[in-house]
């Protein structure tokens, strides 16, 4: 009997070599995408993280009506400290750290915005260019503002734009809109009247003003909030565009009622690479 053996043929040293090199070329860019991947997963995770931390930030100073400066500073719930700056100026000192992030806070008074009480401003109704009054219907129970004849009802969240010729137009693009043409005669003066029939907490007014005088420089608009006696809520009003003053006439609410306009920047890093930068203005009485 003869028995057959098979020969198998084994791999070269150059074929070796030659596959070692294919899987080296092979392997270097696809390793080079995965760095890539893993970084970019990390960076999105600190992002997402340092997003967190500075949207706490801003939710905190949104609930303080009233900050007390003692000793030169304030002291944050979850840790770190705002400095007064300056008059109109207060940051922290970089010593906000909060796991492993640095958050940045800035409070700057807005130039373009001004509360005074009435006391401090003539509010004589016959200098008013328009006047604006608020009251409650009785049939629906939500508020009206009327202005000449014109009666709609208030949203909640309401726009008064008076634009560059000074015309005024109240709550734009919804079926609430009232628009008055500009007076003869413009003393750049706004008075609400809250009737005494007015009752709404949630009533907020942002004021934009784009009026320009003859040599194209920002003018100033002043808003008066008057109130009957009997009215006891009260009503927000802000500057969101242009030069606004907002005046209150309500005598038994004492100065400082309604705080200065500050806008508040945070902006929180990881050694030097700013990653969350968020925005937001909120009026504050410091003490």
């Amino acid at each position: 009997m003869t028995n057959k053996y098979t020969r198998k043929k084994g791999m070269t040293l150059i074929e070796a070599i030659i596959s070692v090199a294919l899987f080296s070329i092979l392997i270097i860019p696809i390793s080079g995408l995965v760095m890539t991947a893993m970084k970019t997963s990390e960076k999105a995770e600190a992002k997402q993280e340092a997003s967190y931390i500075g949207q706490g930030i801003l939710e905190e100073m949104n609930i303080y009506d009233e900050i007390t400066i003692k000793d030169g500073k304030f002291k944050f719930l979850d840790g770190g400290e705002i400095y007064e700056d300056s008059k109109n100026l207060y940051k922290d000192k970089g010593n906000i750290i909060r796991d492993g992030f640095n958050a940045e806070v800035t409070l700057n008074k807005d130039s373009n915005f001004e509360y005074k009480l009435s006391s401090d401003a003539d509010s004589d109704d016959s200098k008013m260019d328009y006047i604006l009054t608020l009251s409650k219907n009785v049939i629906s129970g939500k508020t009206e503002v009327k202005c000449g004849n014109k009666i709609e009802e208030m949203p909640n969240d309401s726009i008064l734009k008076i634009d560059e010729s000074g015309r005024m137009t109240l709550n734009d693009n919804t079926p609430n809109k009232i628009v008055v043409e500009k007076p003869k005669v413009s003393n750049n003066k706004i008075s609400i009247y809250l009737d005494k029939t007015f009752s709404n907490k949630e009533i907020n007014i942002d004021v934009e003003n784009e009026k320009k005088n003859v040599t194209g420089n920002k003018e100033v608009l002043e808003v008066y909030i008057k109130s009957s006696k009997d009215v006891t809520d009260k009503l927000n009003v802000t500057g969101t565009k242009g030069k606004v003053k907002v005046y209150e006439n309500i005598v038994d609410i004492p100065r400082g009622e309604m705080g200065d306009l500050y806008n508040i920047q945070v902006d929180v890093k990881k050694n030097s690479d700013v990653l969350f930068t968020g925005k937001t203005t909120k009026n504050i009485v410091f003490k």
